[in-house]
C-alpha cells in the first residue's frame, strides 16, 4: 500500500529537514500537512511509547507536537512551511529567550473567533462606528467551515476576508493568536504564534469560538492514520493534501457527508461512509426543508456521493481499528472488514466553551445541540456583565445560525453602548432573529437524528489521547471511589496533556459514567512561563 496521504497536484517547491532527513513540501502549506504528504505518519510517540500522529489538524489536540527549528512542543499544524525549517520528532529542551513586555491592544469590543458568527458580528459592529478587535488562531479568517483553501479564493469565506480587509481601519484582526484566558480585571490573554504574550482590554467581549469535534474512542483509535473528519477536510481544502491510499470515513452527523462530498470532489472516492444514524424520517426531512437551503445542501450530498457509487451504510458503526501490516484494518458492526490507509471517524460537533467557562459564564446543556453549551438570553448576552456568546458556543446551529447570531448580538451591544442602532442594523437583527429560528429548529432535529453513543471499548482502549490513559485504568480508579471527573484525573492523569482535556472531555465522561460540564483554568493552552514575564 502506498503512504497513506499526497498531494493533490504536484506543488511542492522547497525542501525542509525532518529527523535530518530532507522532504518536499510547498511555501505556505502546513508543516504537519508536508510530513503526511511526505509518508511520515508518526509525529513521535506518546507517554508509553506508542506511536502517535495528527489527529485534529487545527491546533486542538497536540498529537502533531514536534520540534521546529529548536523550540519544542510546537504543533506542526500552525506552523506555515518556509525555506530552511528543521524539524524533530524527538523531544528536545526550549532555548532561553528574552523577556518583553507584551504588547497591549484597545478596543470597544473584543470578537473571539473569524468565524462566519464573529466575523458578522465584527462588520456590524464596525459598520456602527465601534473599535473592533478580532481575534483568531487561524492565519485567515472563516473558521473552519469557510476555511481558505491552498489553490483559490471562493465562496462565503471570500466575501468574508474581502469585507474585513476593506473595514481594516475599524477592526484590528489578529490572526493566528490565541487566546489563553480572561483576567479578573475582563482583560484577554493571548499568544502570538511565537508565543509571546498580548493583551487586549475592551468593554464588550464577544465569544465566538466555534465547534469541536466529538471523538470516536474505538479501539485503535490514536493509531497514526487514524484522524478526525475535520482533518481531512482542513488537509484537502488549506493544503490541497489528500488520501493516496483507501480511505474509510465513519462516524455520525452532518459533518460525515459534507467530508465526503469534499473529497470526491477533489478526486478521492472514499470505500463506505459508515454512519450511525438510521435514514433520515419524514420529520428529518420536513425540518431541512423549512430551513432554506439545508434540503437543496442535502439532496447535493447525498447526489454526488451515489454518483460516485460511494457506498452508505446507515445504523452501522466501526467497533475496532488494528495495524494490518502497512494498511489499517477497521471491523465494523455486521461483521464487515475494511482494509484501508487512512480513517477519518468522529461522531458529530460539540461547542467549544472553554473560554465561556473559563471566564465563569453560566452553562447549560442540550443533547440535541452538541452538549454543554454558554447560557444566554435572545441576544446573545450571558450571566457575564458584557460578555456575550454567539454561533456553535450557544449550541450547533450551523453556519446559517451562526450568521444570524453575529448580527443580533451586534445590534445588542449597540443598545447596551446606550446609542440606537442603525436603521439598517435594526432591520438586519429583526430579519436575523427570524430566520435564525428556522434554522435552530433544523439543528435540533438534526441534532436527535443523528445521536451517537460514545463506543464502549475495552479495557485496553486509549480514552486519553495525550496521557495514553486506557479505560481499564479509569475504571480501576472508579472502583476505588475515585468515580468523579476531578478524582479520575487526580488518579489517572486523563485530561491533564498538552490538550487539557478538550479532546478526550466526552470519552473520559463516558467511561466513569457521568456528564458533567468541563472546568477551564487559565491558560487554556500551554504556553512558555516568560510569555507575560515583564507584565505587572
Amino acid at each position: 500500500m502506498s503512504k497513506p496521504f499526497r498531494r493533490r497536484h504536484d506543488s511542492a517547491d522547497l525542501e525542509i529537514e525532518v529527523d535530518g532527513a530532507r522532504i518536499p513540501a510547498r511555501t505556505g502549506e502546513s508543516v504537519a500537512a508536508a510530513m503526511l504528504a511526505a509518508g511520515i505518519a508518526a509525529f513521535g510517540t506518546d507517554p508509553k511509547g506508542t506511536p502517535r500522529g495528527p489527529a485534529c489538524m487545527m491546533g486542538s489536540c497536540f498529537q502533531c507536537a514536534c520540534t521546529i527549528d529548536g523550540v519544542p512542543d510546537t504543533r506542526a499544524c500552525r506552523v506555515s512551511v518556509t525555506p530552511g525549517l528543521k524539524i524533530s520528532t524527538v523531544p528536545m529542551r526550549a532555548p532561553a529567550r528574552t523577556t518583553q513586555v507584551p504588547v497591549e491592544i484597545e478596543s470597544d469590543v473584543a470578537v473571539v473567533g473569524a468565524g462566519p458568527a464573529g466575523g458578522a458580528c465584527a462588520l456590524a459592529l464596525a459598520a456602527e462606528g465601534l473599535r473592533v478587535a478580532l481575534i483568531d488562531d487561524n492565519a485567515a479568517a472563516g473558521g473552519q467551515i469557510w476555511r481558505k483553501r491552498f489553490d483559490a479564493e471562493q465562496g462565503g469565506g471570500a466575501w468574508l476576508r474581502s469585507r474585513l480587509t476593506a473595514a481594516k481601519d475599524r477592526i484590528d484582526h489578529r490572526a493566528g493568536y490565541e487566546v489563553l484566558g480572561r483576567g479578573a480585571d475582563g482583560a484577554l490573554m493571548l499568544a502570538d504564534r511565537d508565543g509571546r504574550g498580548t493583551i487586549s482590554r475592551a468593554r464588550h467581549l464577544v465569544i465566538a469560538a466555534g465547534a469541536l469535534e466529538v471523538p470516536n474512542p474505538v479501539p485503535g483509535w490514536t493509531l497514526p492514520g487514524v484522524v478526525n473528519l475535520g482533518a481531512l477536510q482542513i488537509l484537502a481544502k488549506a493544503d490541497g493534501v489528500i488520501p493516496d491510499g483507501p480511505v474509510l470515513l465513519a462516524g455520525a452527523g452532518p459533518l460525515l457527508y459534507v467530508v465526503a462530498h469534499d473529497l470526491v470532489v477533489s478526486g478521492v472516492r472514499p470505500v463506505a461512509v459508515v454512519d450511525a444514524a438510521p435514514w433520515p424520517s419524514i420529520d428529518v426531512l420536513k425540518a431541512l426543508w423549512t430551513a432554506p437551503g439545508l434540503f437543496r445542501q442535502a439532496l447535493k450530498y447525498e447526489w454526488k456521493l451515489r454518483a460516485a457509487r460511494v457506498p452508505i451504510l446507515r445504523k452501522t458503526r466501526i467497533e475496532r481499528i488494528e495495524r494490518n501490516g502497512e494498511a489499517l484494518r477497521v471491523s465494523a458492526s455486521g461483521g464487515r472488514r475494511f482494509d484501508v490507509a487512512v480513517v477519518g471517524t468522529s461522531l458529530g460537533l460539540r461547542p467549544n466553551i472553554e473560554l465561556a467557562a473559563q471566564a465563569g459564564v453560566s452553562l447549560a446543556h442540550d443533547p440535541l445541540l452538541g452538549g454543554w453549551h454558554a447560557h444566554v438570553d435572545a441576544q446573545g448576552a450571558t450571566s457575564q456583565s458584557g460578555i456575550y456568546a454567539i454561533g456553535e458556543t450557544r449550541g450547533i446551529g450551523g453556519v446559517e445560525a451562526a450568521l444570524c447570531d453575529g448580527v443580533i448580538t451586534a445590534a445588542a451591544i449597540i443598545e447596551a453602548e446606550g446609542r440606537i442602532p442603525s436603521t439598517e442594523l435594526a432591520r438586519a437583527a429583526s430579519a436575523a432573529r427570524e430566520r435564525r429560528a428556522k434554522f435552530m429548529h433544523a439543528a435540533r432535529v438534526l441534532g436527535n437524528w443523528a445521536r451517537a453513543d460514545m463506543p464502549a471499548g475495552d479495557a485496553a482502549s486509549i480514552v486519553c489521547r495525550c496521557e495514553a490513559v486506557t479505560r481499564g485504568e479509569i475504571s480501576r480508579a472508579a472502583a476505588m471511589g475515585l468515580s468523579g471527573p476531578r478524582e479520575a484525573k487526580l488518579a489517572t492523569r486523563a485530561g491533564m496533556g498538552f490538550c487539557q482535556g478538550r479532546t478526550c472531555h466526552p470519552a473520559v465522561q463516558a467511561a466513569i459514567g457521568a456528564d458533567e460540564p468541563p472546568s477551564y483554568r487559565f491558560p487554556l493552552r500551554p504556553v512558555r512561563a516568560d510569555a507575560f514575564g515583564a507584565h505587572r
